[in-house]
C-alpha cells in the first residue's frame, strides 16, 4: 500500500475521534502481515514520545515462514490524544521501505538526535532519509486522525470563533499543535503532495 492510498482511504471522514485500530485495519488490510501490539512504557517525553520495533517470530516449531510482529511503544502517562497521535505515527512506519530501517542502537540514537532537533532547525534537503520518513509520517498520522473533511467543516465555525483549535483537539483528540497545522492555509497543499506517496 502506498501511503497515499492510505491518506485517501481517510480524507472524506467525518466521524471523529478516528480509531487507531481502523487505520491498523487499512494498513494489514492492504497486505501488511505484521502482528502489531501497543505497548504502555514509561518514556522521557522530552526525548522520545513513542517508537516501534519490528521483528520476526518463528512460526512453529518445523519452520515455514516467520511471523512478524511490531511492538508499538508509547508513554502510558500521556492523555489520549498523545497517545493517539503517536500509535498512529509509528504503525505508519510499517509502510516504510526496509531500506530506512534503523537496526542498530547507533542508527537510533542518530534517528533520536536529529528528530530531538527544533523543527526550525532541521533541513530535510540534508537530513537522512530515516529522519525525513519520520517527519513525514507526523503528517500522515494527523491527516489520518483530522481528515481533510472534517478539516473544511471546521473551517467556517473556526473563522467565526464558535469554536476553537483547542475545541477541534478534543473533538479528534488529537494535541492541539497538530490540529494548528491542519487548520492553516498550507494544508490542503501539503495534504495534496501526501496523496502522491
Amino acid at each position: 500500500m502506498r501511503i497515499g492510498e492510505l491518506v485517501a482511504i481517510f480524507q472524506n471522514g467525518l466521524d471523529l475521534p478516528v480509531d487507531v485500530n481502523q487505520v491498523l485495519a487499512a494498513i494489514i488490510s492492504s497486505g501488511v502481515e505484521v502482528e502489531t501490539e501497543f505497548i504502555g512504557v514509561e518514556l522521557d517525553t522530552l526525548i522520545l514520545r513513542g517508537k516501534y520495533r519490528l521483528f520476526h517470530w518463528p512460526n512453529g516449531f518445523y519452520g515455514g515462514d516467520p511471523n512478524v510482529m511490531a511492538n508499538v511503544y508509547y508513554h502510558r502517562n500521556d492523555g489520549s490524544d498523545w497517545q493517539r497521535i503517536v500509535c498512529c505515527k509509528e504503525i505508519i512506519h510499517l509502510l516504510d521501505p526496509v531500506s530506512s530501517f534503523s537496526n542498530t542502537r547507533e542508527q537510533q540514537t542518530a534517528l533520536a538526535e536529529k528528530m530531538g532537533l527544533p523543527f526550525h532547525l532541521q533541513d530535510p534537503t540534508k537530513a537522512p532519509m530515516d529522519v525525513n520518513i519520520d517527519l513525514v509520517a507526523e503528517y500522515i498520522a494527523t491527516t489520518v486522525l483530522l481528515p481533510l473533511v472534517a478539516r473544511e467543516a471546521f473551517l467556517e465555525p473556526l473563522k467565526l470563533k464558535k469554536i476553537s483549535i483547542d475545541d477541534i483537539a478534543l473533538i479528534a483528540d488529537i494535541p492541539s499543535r497538530y490540529v494548528s497545522i491542519v487548520m492553516s492555509a498550507t494544508w490542503p497543499s501539503i495534504h495534496e503532495k501526501l496523496l502522491t506517496l
